[in-house]
């Protein structure tokens, strides 16, 4: 298979960034192929050559910002050692990889747009990905390095830090992905720790490689 021209690269990342802007202001119903050229700066054949409708943007944007989570996820939870150590090297590399994103998917409402047939792979990364989440979540507990709480309660507390810190930096250009991931997985983690002052040898023992 025959890499695409760095030009073409660009064009790929111009149109989605372009049209995650849009979905996100405008709505992903008012978003048409033309809008997304107009506002790229590109002629609509061009656009529609890459993604043929809006719906392939979105189905791209989704691939982009749960895919390799997703895969990450998956490794971890299958991965042994301590679940706190894996769910902390999760946590790092996902929250870098958002906060590197070009693309933002948090302004719009994806909770109605996933409810739709066409979204249904969407979904169902969302639920596997939350199921894959709570499950080292839950063995945490069950290990002995959380302290004693509802599986489903450690889980929203964990992705409400991680979202509310995410809307604050992700887009930021000087942002450290790498640093802010390892920084943010650690404050989660830390919270939930039976013995908070072990969140460094966490941090060592997990072997993620850390910036700095």
């Amino acid at each position: 298979m025959t890499a695409p021209s760095p030009e073409a690269s660009l064009l790929v990342v111009r149109v989605l960034w372009t049209a995650s802007d849009l979905f996100s202001s405008i709505g992903y119903d008012a978003t048409t192929l033309e809008v997304v050229a107009q506002r790229a700066g590109v002629e609509v054949a061009e656009v529609a050559e890459l993604f043929p409708t809006t719906e392939a943007m979105m189905q791209a944007l989704i691939d982009h910002d749960l895919g390799q989570g997703l895969a990450w996820a998956e490794a971890e939870s299958a991965a042994e050692g301590p679940a706190v150590e894996r769910l902390y090297r999760y946590l790092a590399k996902d929250i870098a990889w958002v906060l590197a994103s070009p693309y933002d998917l948090s302004g719009f409402d994806r909770v109605h747009l996933i409810k739709r047939p066409e979204f249904r792979p969407w979904r169902e990364k969302l639920e596997r990905l939350r199921s894959l989440r709570l499950a080292m979540v839950r063995q945490a507990i069950d290990e002995g390095d959380f302290i004693q709480v509802a599986p489903e309660f450690a889980h929203e507390a964990i992705t409400s830090v991680i979202m509310g810190t995410l809307e604050t930096h992700r887009g930021e250009p000087e942002v450290n992905a790498a640093a802010h991931g390892a920084e943010l997985a650690a404050y989660a983690i830390r919270s939930l720790l039976r013995k908070p002052k072990r969140i460094d040898e966490i941090r060592r023992t997990a072997a993620l490689e850390e910036p700095g």
